[in-house]
């Protein structure tokens, strides 16, 4: 066998590890051993922490279905640079799941029951983009976290006014999704079609109004 061939499949294997230990870390991070407490705040009625738990697992989901969108990109990303920037990203994206699963926890609310699903369906959706190439996975980085920043900032105005733990965690959230897009967007990311916008669009929405819910 060609060098070249033992190092591709060496650097298969190590990415299958990667895919596997980001499923684990995932569905049973080790945060969910921290104890959390419910939060003492007065101000808050039982309907401002339906609402406010409702959105957070609404986000919170969306945290599952980062993480497997930037694995799955990841596991066939060409270049090792645009490797690595996914898996910073992926990272930085875990922060974001640790602090949603906390402030879930503070509202007395459970995540959604459907988050494997959210992952492995993500998972399948960056695997399909990072076999396009880096340009166009790059692009789909850029374009779901400008969706995502719009859908956060939509959520700031539904958020409870006096709950502004919320409120300032969703701010936090944003800039990071921005600076994410935009870094992608200079590393030459792109969307070719207005139907891969559409289709995104489609299934976030899926997403949310589910895991509203469930």
């Amino acid at each position: 066998m060609e060098k070249h061939d033992l190092g591709n499949l060496k650097k298969f294997r190590k990415r299958l590890k990667m895919l596997k230990l980001a499923l684990r870390n995932t569905l049973n991070p080790p945060f969910k051993d921290k104890q959390y407490f419910l939060e003492n705040n007065s101000e808050l009625t039982q309907t401002d922490r339906n609402i406010s738990g409702s959105l957070m697992r609404v986000d919170h989901a969306g945290e599952i279905a980062a993480q497997g969108l930037y694995v799955g990109q990841a596991l066939f990303a060409r270049d090792e640079i645009t490797y690595k920037f996914l898996m910073d990203a992926s990272q930085e994206e875990f922060e974001h799941l640790e602090a949603c699963y906390q402030r879930l926890s503070e509202l007395g609310e459970k995540e959604s029951r459907l988050s494997p699903i959210w992952f492995v369906g993500s998972v399948i959706i960056g695997s399909y983009f990072g076999l396009r190439g880096d340009k166009s996975s790059l692009g789909f980085v850029a374009e779901t976290e400008r969706q995502v920043a719009n859908h956060l900032m939509g959520q700031l105005g539904k958020v409870p006014s006096k709950d502004l733990k919320t409120k300032n965690l969703l701010k936090s959230m944003i800039n990071d999704e921005k600076a994410h897009g935009e870094e992608a967007k200079n590393r030459g990311g792109v969307i070719k079609s207005d139907n891969v916008r559409t289709i995104m669009t489609l299934v976030s929405e899926v997403m949310k109004q589910i895991s509203y819910k469930f």
